[in-house]
């Protein structure tokens, strides 16, 4: 697309480990790498991220070519488990990408799959990191992953 004048960004909204069997049986390493050999710049880390333990997350970040970005995902000590956001140069232009994955997590998986872990509100992530990174990027723009739940009272 470059040599054609266009630029773009190939991102992800995250749940690589959907429940099909082909992957599930290889740990989705033929997603992952799937998606490096077809250029992905990032991906939204989804719930389904973590069905699987974290050695097999670790294995998946190792395949992938690209980062995995969620700034709302926190270990125990603090710090974030994930890149929160990266910026690109694309046709002259700095974008920032931000990652934020559903606080809603924790109610869809094994707890030990993520236990240690913290799971911001995703729109106080994005109030903190977007002013900052306005600074560092002509624009600012997310990759999420935060599905929808009605709420009490609604059908």
């Amino acid at each position: 697309m470059a040599a054609a004048g266009g630029h773009s960004l190939l991102l992800d909204g995250g749940d690589v480990n959907t429940g099909v069997p082909e992957s599930d049986l290889q740990d989705a390493e033929p997603d992952f790498r799937g998606m490096t050999a077809l250029g992905y710049d990032a991906m939204a880390v989804g719930n389904h991220e973590f069905d699987k333990p974290p050695s097999v997350l670790d294995k998946q970040r190792r395949w992938a070519g690209f980062p995995l970005l969620s700034a709302n995902i926190y270990k125990a000590d603090g710090q974030r488990l994930f890149e929160p956001y990266r910026i690109f140069d694309k046709g002259g232009y700095r974008i920032a990408v931000i990652g934020l994955t559903t606080e809603d997590t924790p109610k869809m998986v094994l707890s030990e799959h993520i236990a240690g872990l913290r799971f911001g509100k995703p729109a106080d992530e994005a109030a903190r990191l977007v002013p900052q990174l306005r600074g560092q990027a002509d624009m600012v723009i997310a990759a999420t992953h935060m599905g929808h739940f009605p709420t009490a009272g609604t059908a």
